[in-house]
């Protein structure tokens, strides 16, 4: 379902400013544990804000789908570890380490 699908059913409702940014959490959540996902993909870099600095390119999550920094795993020499408990999930950010130069770089390739 759509952010738009939980607006209109009265589940979220419009934030003032237009952003539907921080509405997205609930659906993709939601998503998440309706087709019991062990994984799905972001774009995020850690570059972008101060919160993505400490994120991981395989950030675990908990059956809430929260976030705990105590329980990331180190990603040394580039080897990640997937492996997660019943309904935790992964969340799989390849472009993690990249910088804005490189996003540019490899789109002038």
């Amino acid at each position: 379902a759509s952010v738009q699908d939980y607006i209109d059913r009265g589940e979220l409702k419009e934030r003032p400013d237009g952003t539907r940014n921080p509405l997205q959490t609930r659906p993709l959540t939601d998503t998440i544990q309706q087709q019991r996902f062990d994984a799905v993909f972001g774009g995020g870099r850690r570059d972008e804000e101060k919160a993505r600095a400490k994120e991981r390119v395989f950030s675990l999550r908990d059956e809430f789908s929260q976030w705990d920094p105590r329980r990331q795993r180190p990603e040394l020499w580039n080897l990640y570890n997937g492996r997660h408990l019943p309904r935790e999930h992964v969340r799989v950010f390849p472009l993690s380490n990249w910088t804005e130069l490189d996003v540019w770089q490899y789109i002038a390739r």
